[in-house]
C-alpha cells in the first residue's frame, strides 16, 4: 500500500484515540488499530514529529512504549485528509489494492 495512504491511515487512527504500541525494536513489535501495516509508515511518523509519546506513570521502562497523535501530527492529518478527499474513487482503490499512486 502506497505510503501516503498509510499515512492518511495512520494519523487517522491516532485522531481518533487509538495509541500506537511499540515493543521493542522490530517491526512486527508495532501496532495500531486499522493499520496493519504500521511499521511501514512508523519511522516517516517519528522523524517528522507526528507522534508524542504517552507515558504510564507505573510503567517499566523495559516495557512497551505509547504513542499518540502530537500537534504537528493533527496538522499534517488536516493537510493530507484534504489530499485524500480529493482522490478519485479509483485512484483510492488503486493505491489500497498496494500499487504506486500516479505522481506519488
Amino acid at each position: 500500500m502506497p505510503n501516503s495512504i498509510l499515512l492518511y491511515d495512520a494519523l487517522w487512527s491516532l485522531n481518533k484515540g487509538h495509541l500506537l504500541r511499540k515493543a521493542g525494536g522490530m517491526s512486527n513489535g508495532l501496532y495500531l488499530e486499522y493499520v496493519p501495516e504500521i511499521a511501514l509508515v512508523f519511522d516517516r511518523l517519528q522523524h517528522n514529529g507526528y507522534l508524542r509519546e504517552v507515558v504510564f506513570p507505573d510503567r517499566n521502562p523495559d516495557s512497551i512504549q505509547f504513542f499518540a497523535l502530537s500537534e504537528a501530527g493533527r496538522e499534517k492529518l488536516h493537510e493530507v485528509s484534504h489530499w485524500y478527499e480529493q482522490l478519485p474513487w479509483y485512484l483510492k482503490l488503486w493505491g489500497r489494492l498496494g500499487l504506486p499512486l500516479p505522481d506519488s
